[in-house]
């Protein structure tokens, strides 16, 4: 489905069910299409998944794409749809954007999900490299050197046997360079989000994957530990790309998360 936004397309996908509805953003070099092995894990519950911009369906913007932006779309769409609250759970850039979107219009999370996630801010070598990956893809015009730096880092070494790898690479490599581009600016110029901790009075989740190389064990931990209520799971030989790595124990964590917001 699309909608338009100031005049610009934004894809995303309703199953319409009745109750509250669970909000999946996905991460970055992905679209909507990421969840597609979760949302049959969540039969009977409405799952809302957008596409950022630049990302899948979505149209870029112009300039970074700043995580308040990403929140902003977020926030339109759900009034599009007429939801007032949600569970809103987003998977590793999509958590920088659940803490945006927390941010700036909490009285609409029912609970809160991080999944391959964390709160801190760029050091300055990593916003280097994203914006030396950034000026790589707006020069090339295309995904190669995104999907080369990442896919040594995407997923532990099993999905390389299992396709998951193969399947990963084939869905970044197809994404939007110049929305990418837009994305890696807007994660380097992110706000730490540590400092939201105190005021997470919902349901919230942390899950992670033991072999995740693009987010450190430590660093999703430190959310869990931080939100007051939190529940951790960690997910033994599971790398950062849980969505499609680990679709069933992800999807029945996302449910019980959404149980314990009366969802």
């Amino acid at each position: 489905m699309q909608i338009s936004l100031d005049g610009r397309v934004l894809g995303y996908d309703d199953t319409a069910a009745p109750g509250l509805p669970l909000v999946l953003v996905h991460g970055f070099g992905c679209d909507r299409t990421v969840w597609d092995p979760i949302v049959a894990g969540l039969s009977g519950h409405r799952v809302i998944r957008p596409d950022l911009r630049g990302c899948g369906e979505s149209e870029p913007g112009d300039g970074p794409a700043l995580m308040e932006v990403l929140a902003g779309d977020l926030a339109a769409l759900l009034d599009v749809l007429q939801v007032e609250r949600a569970v809103v759970a987003g998977h590793s850039l999509g958590g920088y954007v659940t803490f945006a979107f927390f941010r700036m219009y909490a009285e609409r999370c029912a609970g809160l999900g991080f999944v391959a996630s964390h709160a801190r801010s760029d050091t300055p070598e990593a916003a280097a490299w994203r914006e030396s990956l950034a000026q790589a893809a707006e020069r090339d015009g295309n995904m190669d050197a995104i999907v080369a730096w990442y896919a040594p880092r995407l997923a532990a070494p099993s999905a390389a046997q299992s396709g998951v790898l193969d399947e990963l690479i084939a869905l970044m490599a197809r994404q939007n360079p110049r929305g990418a581009g837009q994305l890696l600016r807007g994660m380097k110029a992110r706000l730490d989000s540590a400092d939201l901790f105190a005021d997470i009075a919902v349901p919230a989740l942390v899950v992670v994957g033991e072999l995740d190389a693009l987010i450190p064990l430590e660093a999703s931990r430190a959310v869990a530990d931080g939100v007051a209520g939190a529940t951790l799971v960690v997910l033994e030989g599971i790398g950062h790309s849980i969505p499609l790595e680990a679709p069933l124990a992800a999807a029945v964590a996302l449910g019980e998360l959404l149980d314990r917001s009366g969802g």
